[in-house]
């Protein structure tokens, strides 16, 4: 099980320090983000939740200390209404993070709050991650800091790889293909990657996704843990082959 090293903890600290004030940097280019974010609220009739926090720092890296036992680093997609909130500013906290904590917990013993490092392809917020698309088209300045941001969290997600040596759990598949959203940080993740073989692939936790995948493809009498395992790497192979030799 790997555990932080104090010298590990100085670099972690030092790369989540950076990751802060690339947010505020960000965030400083882009003065009217919150007012495109309320704007793409009313278009998408998503005015249920007030609207705080238009790029999201993930708190729960704060709660890391030296000797923490780190079992995964779990990537996901941006915040969303649960994530952007001021008493929250966490990542997946709402229905898929609650549906992502309790398999963590039920099925592989791992305590989803202090033992998997969770970042994302990009912390600008939108109710919905689809909603994206909406919001560059009501403010046209947001798309450098967007594409940026991904290659930033793709470079983020490898260096904690270095520090922490726990697999990646990759989930979100729809917006990596080339037109997708997330092409820029799959581009980012995938050039000179270090470690192929730590990369694991999943459906989203979202509309039970991941669940229904599961169970179909689990195979009779194989835990699940072996099955994540198998199912993650499958997918790996499918998403980032092996280079052609």
């Amino acid at each position: 099980m790997p555990t932080l090293s104090q010298t590990a903890f100085s670099r972690y600290q030092a790369a989540i320090r950076d990751f802060s004030s690339r947010l505020a940097a960000w965030s400083q280019r882009l003065p009217q983000l919150g007012e495109a974010q309320r704007e793409l609220q009313n278009i998408c009739e998503e005015t249920d939740y007030a609207l705080e926090t238009p790029i999201v720092y993930n708190g729960d890296l704060d709660r890391l200390r030296p000797g923490s036992n780190i079992r995964w680093i779990l990537i996901a997609d941006n915040p969303g209404k649960k994530e952007q909130l001021a008493e929250n500013r966490r990542y997946l906290v709402g229905s898929s993070g609650k549906a992502a904590e309790n398999f963590f917990r039920q099925h592989l013993d791992i305590d989803f709050r202090s033992e998997v490092l969770i970042i994302n392809k990009s912390p600008v917020h939108t109710p919905k991650t689809s909603q994206l698309r909406r919001l560059l088209q009501i403010y046209p300045d947001l798309r450098a800091v967007f594409i940026e941001s991904q290659c930033y969290m793709a470079d983020f997600a490898w260096q904690l790889y270095s520090i922490a040596k726990a697999p990646i759990w990759l989930m979100g598949l729809s917006e990596l293909q080339p037109r997708g959203l997330f092409s820029a940080w799959y581009e980012r993740f995938s050039t000179g990657m270090p470690a192929r073989e730590a990369i694991f692939v999943f459906k989203h936790f979202s509309m039970g996704s991941f669940a229904s995948d599961l169970k179909k493809r689990r195979l009779p009498d194989e835990s699940v843990e072996d099955a994540v395992h198998r199912i993650g790497t499958e997918n790996r192979l499918v998403y980032f082959p092996e280079p052609q030799l």
